[in-house]
């Protein structure tokens, strides 16, 4: 294998040589959570659309109390007072409004707390203080929240233009491997990395394509990567990406695609393979679960957020106190699976070396390390930062 590259080096070539196009479309407004707005929104309405009572209160005229109190005794609702609730809109002769507290009944006649400056304008909010027509609701690119989704209907807007999710074909290859729910016979695998990575990248926004599982064989694959070619902006071809006898995938890739790389510089996984094909960006991830895993970790999160022009957001970090040494080879970056205790108010790590801990202990983990590619000697002792996998065991 040649050099290896560093993980931001692999980010860059792919920055360099990918230029996706996604398309847009139209959705509701109540179906658009989590979509990215395609362009900029203004709102078409004003609110309120006069004015409206900022509180719960009585809608009054300001007027009849510019020499102090009047007598309430002989005020009548809808004559001199009307209810006005809060965002309520009330008869064009009051111009104020009493809070609902400064405001009592007794024998059917008003009274209002002594003292009490009514003034023109009085807990009353004017037209346009909530929302103005032309002012801005949502800017091109913004990722959508629940409370952005109220203001775009506050503002008229029932259906929202948004950037098409990124379509990803996930090819699982191996004739080792079948189908979950199926129990493994001798030299059988089960393939489950279709499932983790499908749903981690729907839940970055991705429209994902499972393929069904492709034997060793190149002519099964090249059918398999024509009709992902046809359909996808990314294709992640699993498994074959090193030097088994089996491997024929970068092999039958660099003759259907531009050859980036192979070959980075993080471990387990090393093998990641790019190619482009016009606007089609594909990834030869490597086969074995946890491989598969760092690869979404770095990469794969990396080029769905690139494609919904979103910048990566890293994982929540928490400062942890090793419980054991933890050594991270030179000219690589290592991922460590971590388990976290909380122990008289520090948090406690024990890291989980991937080449000895089984696979349900990685599951299990809470945490992760990536060492730096320089090489790491870390002590039991030592405190590093570590990127949180499952946040309720650190609340």
């Amino acid at each position: 294998m040649p050099e290896l590259s560093a993980k931001e080096e692999a980010l860059e070539t792919i920055g360099d040589n990918w230029y996706p196009r996604p398309q847009t479309e139209l959705v509701e407004v109540k179906n658009a959570l989590g979509r990215v707005v395609a362009r900029d929104y203004f709102s078409k309405n004003t609110l309120p659309v006069y004015r409206s009572a900022q509180m719960d209160g009585y809608a009054v005229r300001s007027g009849d109390f510019a020499q102090g109190h009047p007598d309430t005794i002989a005020f009548k609702e809808g004559r001199d007072y009307a209810r006005a609730d809060m965002g309520d809109d009330f008869d064009d002769k009051f111009d104020a409004v009493i809070l609902v507290e400064d405001v009592s009944f007794a024998d059917g006649f008003m009274k209002i707390t002594p003292g009490l400056k009514v003034t023109p304008g009085l807990n009353v909010r004017s037209a346009g203080s909530q929302l103005a027509e032309g002012e801005p609701l949502a800017s091109k690119h913004r990722l959508l929240l629940p409370r952005d989704l109220g203001f775009l209907q506050m503002g008229g807007h029932d259906f929202v233009e948004v950037l098409a999710k990124p379509k990803v074909a996930f090819i699982p290859t191996g004739s080792e491997l079948i189908c979950g729910g199926l129990k493994p016979q001798r030299g059988q695998n089960v393939e489950s990395n279709g499932l983790m990575v499908s749903e981690t990248l729907k839940a970055l926004g991705a429209e994902v394509w499972n393929f069904p599982i492709v034997k060793d064989s190149p002519e099964v694959l090249s059918d398999a990567l024509e009709r992902a070619l046809a359909w996808a902006d990314v294709i992640i071809v699993n498994g074959g990406s090193s030097k088994g006898g089996d491997d024929h995938n970068s092999k039958i890739l660099k003759k259907r695609a531009k050859f980036l790389l192979q070959g980075v510089a993080a471990a387990p996984g090393k093998p990641l393979g790019l190619y482009v094909s016009g606007t089609v960006l594909i990834v030869n991830l490597p086969g074995p679960m946890i491989a598969a895993f760092y690869g979404l970790e770095w990469c794969l999160n990396a080029i769905v957020r690139k494609f919904l022009r979103q910048p990566v957001i890293p994982r929540a970090a928490v400062k942890v106190t090793l419980t054991e040494a933890l050594q991270g080879p030179k000219g690589l970056s290592f991922l460590f699976n971590l388990m976290v205790a909380r122990e008289n108010g520090k948090f406690l790590a024990t890291p989980l070396d991937p080449r000895s801990a089984r696979t349900h202990q990685g599951i299990a983990a809470n945490a992760l390390y990536m060492t730096k590619v320089e090489g790491e000697n870390l002590k039991a002792g030592d405190e590093i930062l570590a990127q949180i996998v499952r946040p309720e065991d650190f609340a």
